[in-house]
C-alpha cells in the first residue's frame, strides 16, 4: 500500500495484556515453570542423570518463542478499495488476515458507547485495549447471513475514509489524528 495515497488508510494498534490475553499469558508462564520443574524432577529422581538438565535451556529457547507469539501480537486496520481489512501482526513479522468487511454493505459505523447493545450479534473484538476512547463498531452481515459486529480503534483519517464508502458512518470529533 502506498503510504501517501489519498484512497487508502491504515492504522495499527498494540494489544495490551488484559482480559483473555492476560489470562493466557499467565497460563503460559505457569506452563513454562511447570515444564521446567517437571523436566528437572524427571532427570534428577527416577532417571538420575542430572547432566541432561543442561539441555533444558535449549528446549525453552524453542518452546517460548513458538508459544509466546500467540499472546503477543498487534492489529492493523486497512481501508482500501472500499474494504476494511483487519490483520494480526505477529512478532515474527508474519501477518494473518482475520476478516474483511465491504464497507458499502455495512449497516452502520458508529462510535462504541456504553449504550450500544451488542446482544444477538457475533462480536469480533479487534481493539488493542477494551478501554480505548477511540473504539468504533462496524455492523454488517457475515457471509453466512448472521448479523456481526467488528470492534476496532479508529483515527480521524481512518473513519473519514470509511465515511467515503459508507454514508451511515458517524464521524466523532474526539478521535486521534
Amino acid at each position: 500500500m502506498d503510504e501517501y495515497s489519498f484512497n487508502s488508510a491504515s492504522y495499527g494498534v498494540k494489544t495490551h495484556a488484559e482480559g483473555k490475553i492476560l489470562l493466557l499469558r499467565v497460563l503460559l508462564i505457569l506452563g513454562y515453570v511447570l515444564f521446567s520443574a517437571g523436566y528437572c524432577t524427571v532427570f534428577l529422581v527416577p532417571v538420575k542423570m542430572p547432566a541432561l538438565i543442561a539441555i533444558l535451556p535449549i528446549f525453552l529457547l524453542v518452546l517460548i518463542p513458538s508459544t509466546w507469539r500467540l499472546v503477543s501480537f498487534d492489529y492493523e486496520y486497512v481501508v482500501e478499495h472500499g474494504e476494511l481489512a483487519v490483520e494480526k501482526l505477529y512478532s515474527t513479522k508474519k501477518r494473518r488476515r482475520i476478516l474483511a468487511v465491504r464497507l458499502r454493505e455495512a449497516v452502520r459505523v458508529v462510535p462504541l458507547t456504553p449504550d450500544v447493545s451488542l446482544s444477538g450479534l457475533t462480536v469480533h473484538d479487534c481493539r488493542g485495549t477494551k478501554k480505548s476512547p477511540d473504539s468504533y463498531l462496524v455492523e454488517y452481515r457475515a457471509e453466512d447471513g448472521k448479523p456481526s459486529v467488528l470492534l476496532f480503534e479508529g483515527t480521524t483519517k481512518l473513519v473519514k475514509m470509511i465515511a467515503k464508502y459508507n454514508s451511515a458512518t458517524v464521524v466523532s470529533d474526539a478521535l486521534r489524528l
